[in-house]
């Protein structure tokens, strides 16, 4: 699927380098780990991708989806990640966020490029979704934020996705590396990549 991805010329002028998938667009604050093989990874971003139509209502969509070959299992896995620069949830539509992760899904992964991402020939071993924010950065704030937290929570149990039999919801952490093998192991018969995750 990787190179089925780079070879896809729809695709090639949103294709980024595993430094370039960051926080913010700094550079220090890497999504990607970068002891993760070039070949083994690449990073897409929809949101340029569907700015570039130019269309009169550009749908909304995430910043980063990177897809990462599993290691030691035969497999793929997808992450989606849209990162807010914001000070508190009220610089956060929810709605919108989750239209974000719905468009990505639903139409570009499932329908514009549906015969690279759907093809059975490619196994899926993880689908993630992240909500990458600069607040609240220690969980101990997270009691002194109740406003904060209870926007984060209508997003959070907002109705999950499901993608090629996976399910999945949005998950919320920090600006860090997000995209990082430590192991594969194996879930209800199902291959999932376990990445360090800091979800609410």
């Amino acid at each position: 699927m990787i190179n089925a991805i780079k070879n896809e010329p729809s695709l090639a002028p949103f294709i980024k380098q595993k430094s370039e998938c960051c926080y913010d667009g700094k550079p220090e604050r890497p999504y990607i780990d970068d002891a993760i093989d070039d070949d083994s990874v690449v990073a897409l971003t929809p949101d340029n991708y569907y700015n570039s139509l130019r269309l009169r209502d550009t749908p909304p969509s995430v910043d980063h989806l990177v897809t990462l070959e599993c290691h030691d299992e035969e497999g793929f896995a997808h992450f989606l990640i849209e990162d807010k620069n914001v000070k508190s949830m009220k610089g956060i539509v929810t709605k919108n966020v989750y239209r974000k992760f719905k468009t990505t899904l639903n139409d570009f992964m499932a329908e514009r490029f549906g015969h690279v991402f759907l093809d059975p020939a490619y196994p899926i071993c993880s689908v993630k979704l992240y909500l990458v924010t600069n607040f609240l950065k220690k969980p101990k704030e997270k009691a002194n934020r109740i406003g904060d937290s209870t926007r984060l929570e209508q997003l959070l149990s907002m109705p999950p996705f499901k993608f090629r039999g996976i399910i999945v919801s949005v998950k919320h952490t920090y600006p860090e590396v997000i995209v990082k093998i430590q192991n594969v192991k194996r879930a209800g018969g199902r291959e999932y990549v376990n990445t360090k995750e800091h979800a609410m």
